[in-house]
């Protein structure tokens, strides 16, 4: 065997060797994903450097949650799901313990871009919610336990929580963990994600979080552990998963929130 040729091989195991690491390795997901594109000869792992200058440029100017009047007209979104959410707790056997009618009142003060709408039942586990919301209409892979994240808001009470209507995170919020708990502004925890996810399919039959991944970043079960939440397409399941505090990749982020009913 030539010079040239022991080179080339040696230089094509150690590139094998990093990939097996890399798949096996905290976000292997991640990695099968931007491979896949890779192979498709689609755009994968978008440059750092540009995706941070743009994403620090946008961050002081979210987190407007600055009330407004909006008109009935306006508000066609979050009533529909406030109707759904009616239906809904008879559907799974929730407590109902907010008035979803008299919700509506209270919605046309929302801040701007809010329309979705989470109900969370005082006492509802992320255990239970992913028993009896979501493994009972698709498939659900739990890379950890659930019930060993914290949580963003305690279950003591009911809640009406809002969102943007996004199937992804908001594009604003594609930053890490981290730099999401360092400011002040809220977001849905993993449990609200959990619910989030069972309901619309409920209303849809589609799923959310298709293209990238909503992390939670104040849902940990340990330093390095933040969740997250995807639909596989791939697999076809949903995927209650972990990411780094650290992962600045664009594909995941947070969503948002603002308390209707605190």
């Amino acid at each position: 065997m030539n010079i040239m040729l022991r080179r080339a091989l040696r230089e094509y195991n150690g590139l094998r060797h990093q990939l097996d690491k890399n798949l096996l390795g905290e976000n292997g997901h991640r990695v099968a994903e931007e491979l896949k594109k890779f192979n498709r000869g689609e755009p994968c792992w978008i440059a750092k450097e540009k995706a941070e200058t743009s994403r620090q440029a946008r961050i002081e100017l979210i987190s407007t949650q600055v009330p407004i009047l909006h008109t009935a007209e306006d508000s066609k979104t979050i009533f529909q799901w406030l109707d759904h959410w009616k239906q809904f707790c008879k559907d799974f056997k929730l407590k109902e313990e907010v008035d979803f009618e008299a919700a509506k009142e209270k919605a046309l003060t929302r801040p701007k871009g809010f329309d979705w709408v989470i109900y969370t039942p005082s006492g509802l586990t992320s255990r239970e919610v992913l028993d009896r919301l979501c493994s009972p209409q698709f498939t659900v892979s739990e890379s950890v336990s659930v019930q060993s994240y914290s949580l963003e808001r305690q279950p003591d009470k009911a809640r009406l929580i809002l969102c943007r209507p996004n199937i992804e995170p908001d594009n604003d919020w594609r930053v890490s963990a981290n730099k999401m708990v360092a400011t002040a502004t809220p977001f849905l925890d993993c449990r609200e994600c959990y619910i989030l996810e069972g309901f619309y399919y409920s209303l849809t039959k589609k799923h959310l979080n298709i293209r990238g991944w909503t992390r939670c970043p104040r849902s940990r079960a340990s330093k390095r552990k933040v969740a997250d939440v995807s639909w596989y397409e791939t697999s076809e399941k949903f995927c209650a998963n972990y990411d780094g505090p650290d992962n600045d990749d664009p594909h995941g982020g947070g969503r948002e929130t603002v308390i209707l009913i605190p």
